[in-house]
């Protein structure tokens, strides 16, 4: 159980402060009254979290000098530690600047924490143990974001920015000192091996049926899950029950749905997993044309299943992409999937809300679901060639 812990302290560490520096702050700037333009620069330092599987070999490299990931992600947490300090002498109007470099510092460190946590997970869990340590993962990220973005701010609000950050801090430190007194067996495999981009290119050709499949399943899911706050907003619904309905209803229903995924993964394997969860959220994505307006009820359905089950397709393609990695380069090989996936994320929500614009919600919520049932259809083609059980 002290694995699973683990694995739900990083990820709640690991989004707890670049959910309030690069969420949060886009609140308190234009509480504050900066201009949508500099607000706008705080969004760039997610793409971080897009393209950190270009220096994930770095992070193989450094590993492989001592064989151990406990050490390098330690290090990591010490640094946000000190960017969250320089946070906490900040004022909001005076180091507007300082506070957008330190957002994407923040970012950067986050995100090679999660290439090292990544590694981690698959060096410390068996095969059949990836789905539920994948559930604590997701977990791990919604409570992350809700204190990082949710409660820092309303702290924030009471007691200003610097005992905020010490909020964070603390949960920081928390987790690596759960890290610190954490037993890692140090890995003999590669010790002190040379600095390897050449066999992560080799991995996306080989695994190019699979990236594939990412790819089109991040258009059908996405386009439509982009567009939920837009259409609560335009349907008359007020941030604070927005924020209500998303992060109290929404968020319970992933971590239910999160660790019920895992018994799937178990009972089904990974393919019919995958297969099922295109179904699911070809129908699902469909609740999006009910009438919203006239029920509460209607509106807490539709985000708790988007939410729920877009966590738990999250569940399934992080459990896919650890156990495609080797033991050789499996910082490298679970970052590059995940930056591939997480792009193509990204694009589909900008291309959901674009096409949404000329040709309207309801045209992008059937597209997308249909793009799930043709995505459902290709994995059935080619999945002789995905290599999974």
């Amino acid at each position: 159980m002290k694995r699973y812990v683990l694995v739900f302290m990083l990820y709640l560490t690991g989004y707890v402060s670049s959910g309030f520096l690069m969420e949060g702050l886009v609140v308190i700037f234009r509480q504050s009254g900066v201009g949508l333009e500099k607000v706008g620069l705080l969004y760039f330092t997610i793409i971080f979290w897009a393209f950190r599987g270009l220096w994930a070999p770095f992070v193989d490299k450094i590993v492989s000098k001592t064989g151990l990931y406990k050490s390098f992600i330690i290090k990591i947490q010490a640094l946000m530690i000190l960017t969250l300090i320089v946070v906490s002498f900040l004022d909001v109007n005076k180091h507007l600047v300082i506070l957008i470099l330190l957002a994407a510092i923040m970012g950067f460190l986050s995100a090679t924490n999660d290439i090292g946590s990544g590694a981690l997970i698959h060096k410390i869990f068996k095969t059949n143990e990836l789905s539920l340590a994948n559930s604590f993962k997701a977990s791990g990220n919604l409570i992350g974001h809700i204190l990082g973005s949710g409660v820092t701010l309303i702290i924030y609000d009471k007691f200003g920015l610097q005992i905020s950050s010490m909020f964070l801090i603390s949960l920081v430190l928390i987790a690596m000192l759960y890290m610190a007194l954490f037993k890692e067996e140090k890995s003999t495999i590669n010790l002190d091996k040379k600095l390897d981009f050449k066999s992560m290119f080799i991995f996306i050709k080989d695994e190019k049926i699979w990236i594939s499949v990412m790819i089109l399943g991040a258009f059908g899911i996405c386009m439509s899950y982009g567009l939920l706050t837009p259409i609560l907003v335009d349907s008359g619904w007020g941030l604070s029950d927005i924020g209500s309905v998303v992060h109290i209803y929404g968020t319970l229903f992933a971590i239910i749905t999160s660790f019920l995924v895992s018994f799937i993964i178990k009972k089904l394997k990974l393919i019919n997993a995958l297969l099922l969860m295109m179904i699911l959220m070809s129908i699902v994505i469909l609740t999006m044309l009910l009438p919203i307006q006239t029920s509460k009820f209607i509106v807490i359905l539709i985000v708790s299943l988007m939410i729920g089950f877009y966590v738990s397709n999250g569940v399934v393609l992080n459990t896919i992409m650890m156990s495609k990695a080797n033991r050789v380069n499996p910082a490298s090989q679970i970052a590059i999937q995940s930056s591939i996936s997480m792009l193509f994320q990204f694009i589909s929500f900008y291309l959901g809300m674009l096409i949404a614009s000329f040709l309207g919600y309801k045209f992008v919520i059937v597209l997308s679901s249909g793009l799930c049932l043709v995505t459902f259809v290709y994995i059935n083609l080619v999945k002789d060639k995905l290599g999974l059980i």
